[in-house]
């Protein structure tokens, strides 16, 4: 008999539900349908709920399996099996979608297909359908029920545009270069998105190491410079607005939903499509040096697209009329915490990618954001901080004007 380890393991290959029962969470001993997604470490798992539809993270050692029958399933139509052999192989198809009980349907040139869910005898097929619309660009999440594929139908007929000029989604290109100032050679990776307004493919560059340039205003992690050498220096933040290198800047707040929007739809490193920005953090951290307050290894991220997002915690300003003064030590949360300065308040009204904090000094000119992750959570969040705390900074590449 498998062990509870191997049929996870392998229900997150195949994607197939199960039955388990979870002695965790609010109702403990709870029957759910789950589809394992991930193996975070050796004691979480990402899963879908079947029924709910919501990615959750389960704790390994409360699920029970044996004994628990098996989840039923059917499927055994002409369109699923074009649909799940699609999934395997990564071709194109052209699909039909009767979107809102339209009678015309709308039609749709598809790639990347993943389905998710499950089609539970006796039920509705309440699948759901995530794939590339390649007319418009972006990804689409489609019902399976509301899809039609016509047997005499080819793909890719009617592709108004050259696809060539497509963004390759899940291919991230590495470079590097050297800071003139003092000769420090950093890493760099870039990737491509379709600009909502323009319609243009454009390229994004990044630092993917934070900056350790010796500004006056920045220190290294307790003083120590080998802290400096695998996290960089921390800065405040008037002095991380002007030490990026000649034709680079601080990100901007639209910068990084960029980059999270990028992160969390692309496959990369065997990490599936993950659909809700909660999982942001686990997209960009590094795959090793996170660990909890005590040292125990936890935390650790996916590195999806060359970001390795460091926690190279944070240094704050012994004065007790600041905010976050911290108690007996001005370094902290090396280790646990990644911060790093974000150029200005955002000016939008929306919600952003980022799920804002909700804290009341945002609006205090003495505070400035930045994007934060811990050990603790895959999300990303904006934190607010008094512009003489000292965090980490990347550069993003000035776009060169045409």
């Amino acid at each position: 008999m498998k062990s509870r380890g191997n049929i996870l393991k392998d229900a997150v290959e195949t994607r197939n539900a199960i039955k388990i029962k979870y002695n965790g969470g609010s109702e403990p001993g709870k029957v759910i349908d789950i589809i394992p997604k991930k193996i975070l470490n050796r004691e979480q798992i990402i899963c879908l709920d079947a029924f709910s539809k919501i990615e959750k993270i389960f704790f390994i050692d409360k699920i029970e399996i044996e004994g628990m029958a098996p989840v039923e399933t059917k499927i055994n139509s002409k369109k699923t099996e074009i649909l799940l052999n699609a999934e395997k192989t990564g071709e194109t198809l052209r699909i039909k979608w009767y979107k809102n009980d339209s009678k015309m349907g709308t039609i749709y040139n598809v790639k990347d297909i993943h389905i998710y869910g499950t089609k539970v005898i006796g039920e509705a097929d309440n699948r759901k359908l995530r794939a590339h619309d390649l007319k418009a660009n972006r990804t689409q999440t489609f019902n399976v029920a509301d899809i039609k594929i016509p047997e005499d139908w080819e793909p890719e007929d009617d592709i108004p545009f050259d696809k060539s000029m497509l963004p390759k989604g899940n291919i991230i290109e590495l470079d590097s270069f050297i800071d003139k100032r003092d000769g420090k050679k950093y890493k760099t990776f870039k990737f491509s998105y379709a600009d909502e307004d323009t319609l243009k493919v454009k390229t994004d560059i990044w630092m993917a190491e934070n900056l350790a340039y010796n500004a006056k205003g920045s220190r290294c992690y307790n003083d120590n410079p080998d802290n400096e050498e695998k996290y960089g220096r921390l800065y405040n933040w008037e002095t991380a607005k002007n030490s990026c290198p000649a034709g680079w800047r601080l990100p901007s707040e639209e910068d990084w939903n960029r980059l999270i929007k990028y992160a969390v739809t692309l496959e990369a490193n065997g990490i599936l499509e993950i659909k809700h920005y909660e999982y942001a953090g686990l997209q960009l951290k590094s795959k090793e040096g996170w660990s909890d307050f005590f040292g125990k290894p936890i935390g650790n991220g996916a590195d999806a697209v060359g970001f390795n997002a460091l926690p190279g915690g944070m240094a704050s300003v012994r004065n007790p009329n600041v905010l976050y003064v911290l108690d007996s030590k001005d370094c902290e949360n090396l280790n646990g915490c990644g911060y790093w300065w974000i150029s200005e308040k955002s000016k939008s009204t929306k919600k952003e990618i980022i799920d804002p904090e909700e804290e009341i000094v945002k609006n205090d000119e003495r505070n400035m954001p930045c994007c934060y992750m811990d050990y603790l959570k895959d999300k990303i969040i904006i934190s607010y901080f008094r512009k003489s705390h000292l965090l980490s900074v990347r550069c993003i590449k000035i776009e060169d004007k045409i």
